[in-house]
């Protein structure tokens, strides 16, 4: 049983990094909250069902869905959010504002019933007496190959370099030349991708209905924080714990009661460690 536990919970894990890492991102490069993610995760399991409903297979679905979420991400910092940069409570309201009106206007046009995407990845496999669906797996491996090359480019390519140089000092990087205006897009714009890749991949397990980026928002948030905000390897730590957290309160308690636990976790390290697990001092 705690060896199910375990693996229930690394796999809820690696769909919290998802999203959480994109929140990281940029918070850690422009200071916005990001509270549009929830809807950018909506569009992104929206998008898949549209796709495959007239006939698209479902990853190229799943990736078409991402890649219009990244490049809606990356209008959103142009349109919108550059002029809030560093302006945490006037980002906020505005993210929230903006979350409330993508919502309202999308459901003038999605279905209010719920709907349901198919996966070529059917059956489950069973290894020593756990049990795991194969879509399951599925996420675990596109989330460790998203998330490690994610991380390689952040260290290796310019762009990512300059996003680095950007979280630690803004100051200095801009004194080097490097420009918010051109990295701030490209920041929002993968963040955006990730939350849309995420609403792709949970659609085959779950129901699709309007709210269903409200439940990961929060997750999300409450990952961000525990692991330290801007702290990517925070984020994939917090992830996972809150990922086990669940899955063993799910398991042992009560599935509503998950939530609950995850909240416990973040204010018991948050009372010890007010900057969270990886956070800067």
């Amino acid at each position: 049983m705690f060896t199910q536990v375990l693996v229930n919970g690394i796999v809820l894990g690696a769909f919290f990094s998802l999203m959480a890492v994109g929140l990281t991102l940029i918070f850690g490069v422009l200071r916005v909250v990001s509270f549009v993610h929830g809807v950018l995760f909506m569009l992104g399991a929206y998008t898949t069902w549209v796709l495959t409903k007239h006939g698209v297979p479902y990853l190229p679905a799943v990736l078409g869905a991402g890649l219009a979420v990244g490049m809606f991400g990356a209008l959103l910092e142009l349109a919108v959010f550059r002029r809030f940069r560093g302006m945490l409570v006037e980002g906020a309201v505005v993210a929230i504002a903006l979350a409330i009106l993508i919502q309202n206007l999308a459901n003038q046009v999605i279905p209010l019933s719920p709907q349901s995407v198919s996966t070529p990845f059917e059956g489950s496999a069973h290894v020593g007496g756990v049990y795991v669906a194969w879509h399951r797996v599925f996420v675990v491996v596109v989330a460790v190959a998203l998330i490690a090359g994610l991380a390689l480019f952040i260290k290796r390519h310019r762009f990512g370099r300059a996003i680095r140089a950007l979280q630690q000092n803004p100051h200095a990087a801009e004194l080097q030349g490097i420009r918010p205006d051109l990295v701030g897009p490209l920041v929002f714009g993968m963040g955006a991708m990730l939350a849309g890749l995420a609403g792709g991949l949970i659609v085959p397990v779950q129901q699709l209905l309007p709210e269903i980026g409200e439940a990961p928002l929060l997750d999300s948030f409450v990952v961000v924080v525990l692991g330290g905000l801007g702290s990517v390897e925070g984020t994939l730590i917090a992830a996972m714990l809150i990922g086990i957290a669940q899955s063993a309160t799910s398991t042992y308690w009560t599935a509503p009661a998950a939530v609950t636990v995850s909240f416990v976790i973040a204010i018991a390290v948050l009372v010890v460690r007010p900057q969270g697990l990886l956070g800067d001092e």
